[in-house]
């Protein structure tokens, strides 16, 4: 059996501030039905639940009022181990995909620099700032140490990252920054030097809209198969 996780970035939520409605975050994976969905939350102190009951076949986990400070992303690999704990008891212990969306690309490379877990199959990761912060381009101490990540583990599967340049939906950097709106490219591409693999450039794309690109939902499609 295999289950797809997707990791949501820094700031979702699953509820909007009046805890009425779910947010757009879970519907831009290109699964469908958002209803088909299970909601696992990770505590600002670790613990993971559900908050809502799907097909468990797709996943969405989310950390609760943590916006990833790069002292957060030292600690964030234990709360997305006991998300990750907890799906896979509840599902018989299955094989994974692991899709992270922003920083929920840190958060999977801290999880697997700390565990170095046997059951992972695909990684895919969209707009993730791997220097550990959106804009810095000099080496950061959590690139630093999650250096070379696959020396030390590789997975069963596949590798691919995905980074936007050039489109500004946001005032966050100088014109002259090539950015995706939220991120710097280059922080984007730090990734080469986590995984020893290419990431991928796309013309064009953003922060909200690089999950949805060809490139990425043919992939997300061939999970689903």
């Amino acid at each position: 059996m295999m289950i797809n996780l997707f990791i949501a970035g820094s700031g979702a939520n699953f509820k909007d501030p009046n805890g009425n409605a779910f947010q757009n975050e879970f519907n831009i994976w290109g699964i469908g039905n958002r209803d088909l969905i299970d909601c696992v939350e990770v505590q600002k102190n670790g613990t993971a639940k559900y908050v809502q009951n799907g097909s468990h076949k797709n996943i969405v986990i989310t950390f609760k009022n943590c916006f990833y400070r790069e002292c957060e992303l030292e600690n964030i690999g234990y709360g997305l181990k006991n998300a990750i704990d907890l799906v896979r008891k509840d599902n018989g212990y299955p094989t994974v995909n692991l899709f992270g969306h922003s920083n929920g690309g840190n958060a999977i490379a801290r999880y697997l620099y700390t565990f170095k877990p046997n059951f992972v199959n695909n990684i895919l990761t969209c707009a993730t700032p791997y220097n550990g912060m959106a804009f810095t381009d000099k080496p950061s101490a959590f690139v630093n140490e999650v250096l070379n990540l696959t020396n030390l583990w590789s997975p069963m599967g596949n590798i691919d990252m995905f980074v936007g340049k050039g489109i500004s939906i946001a005032n966050t950097f100088p014109s002259y920054v090539e950015n995706d709106g939220n991120i710097s490219t280059k922080s984007g591409q730090c990734g080469q030097l986590v995984y020893n693999r290419n990431v991928n450039v796309i013309e064009g794309a953003n922060h909200g809209t690089i999950n949805t690109i060809p490139e990425v939902t043919k992939i997300v499609n061939e999970w689903q198969a």
